[in-house]
């Protein structure tokens, strides 16, 4: 006879099977909030995930919010605040039947990384009296993934927020692209542009805490590419500035040899009327001796 709490016992353990948890990060632990990775439990039957971020239990803001595919791990880059505080994650698996009920919620500590801080410090230093976000990242038509393309500016004094525009003119009359973004100076965009090389413009503005807005940045260019296309540029750039190298190592060395080529003259100059006296001494020398043994002769 089966015992009946047995059976409550396979029932629950067969639905929680059929709902993904949360692995890693869980209970408070403290992760690099610009590059969390979030990791939770396989559904046999999953032919996608949603995965949610927020900075309450509830979910009503989400930092994130949206399907990731039928991975089970998921690297978010600059989702989350770098304040130390703080923040919730859940996923749920969405199956051929339909969805399945939410995963407990995870919690963990979004922390800032100590060398991008630094750097974002500097920069907020260097631009203080500067009113206006500058574009960092893509600039002059270099080519970013339009799968995953990231935008980097120069972090403003004083805002708790920015606004970007992306356009395929610089008059931005006609928007692909505009994104209210919180609390960081990087955006990055998943799956919103194309990838066939197609030329767009981007700019971006502050927003302060009262909701006044700054001025618009001046645009830049990008190219929606490929991520290959990325790969090919980027290793164009690091030959380039190897060749760059190069040259400049070989001016150095042309230049010291122009220069001890330079000094030689003096050298031999001063070599030749050392050598100048030397002789003439040991002639008076031997004349000197020839008149005294001519006279002892005598």
């Amino acid at each position: 006879m089966n015992d009946p709490a047995t059976q409550r016992d396979a029932t629950t353990a067969t639905k929680r099977s059929d709902i993904a948890q949360p692995v890693t990060p869980v209970a408070g632990t403290e992760i690099e909030a610009r590059t969390a990775e979030f990791t939770w439990t396989s559904v046999s039957d999953a032919t996608d995930y949603r995965l949610q971020i927020g900075p309450e239990a509830d979910f009503t803001n989400p930092y994130f919010d949206a399907t990731v595919g039928k991975t089970t791990t998921l690297s978010v880059y600059d989702v989350v605040p770098e304040d130390g505080s703080t923040c919730y994650w859940r996923v749920q698996a969405i199956t051929d039947e339909g969805v399945t009920p939410w995963s407990g919620v995870a919690h963990f500590i979004a922390s800032p990384d100590p060398v991008v801080e630094q750097a974002n410090e500097t920069a907020r230093q260097a631009n203080t009296a500067n009113d206006t976000p500058v574009p960092a990242h893509p600039t002059e038509k270099a080519p970013v993934d339009g799968h995953s393309a990231t935008f980097e500016w120069t972090p403003m004094p004083n805002t708790n927020g920015y606004e970007v525009e992306i356009a395929p003119t610089s008059d931005f009359e006609e928007l692909v692209v505009n994104v209210p973004v919180r609390d960081t100076n990087v955006l990055t965009l998943y799956a919103m542009l194309p990838e066939n090389g197609t030329t767009f413009a981007w700019r971006v503005r502050g927003v302060r805490p009262d909701g006044s807005l700054t001025e618009w940045s001046s645009a830049a260019s990008f190219v929606a590419a490929t991520d290959q296309d990325v790969i090919d540029y980027e290793a164009e750039l690091e030959r380039k500035a190897e060749e760059e190298a190069e040259k400049e190592a070989l001016r150095k060395a042309e230049t010291s040899a122009e220069r001890a080529e330079a000094r030689s003259p003096v050298l031999t100059a001063q070599t030749s009327g050392t050598f100048a006296y030397t002789v003439a001494y040991l002639i008076i020398l031997t004349f000197a001796a020839t008149i005294y043994l001519i006279a002892s002769v005598a």
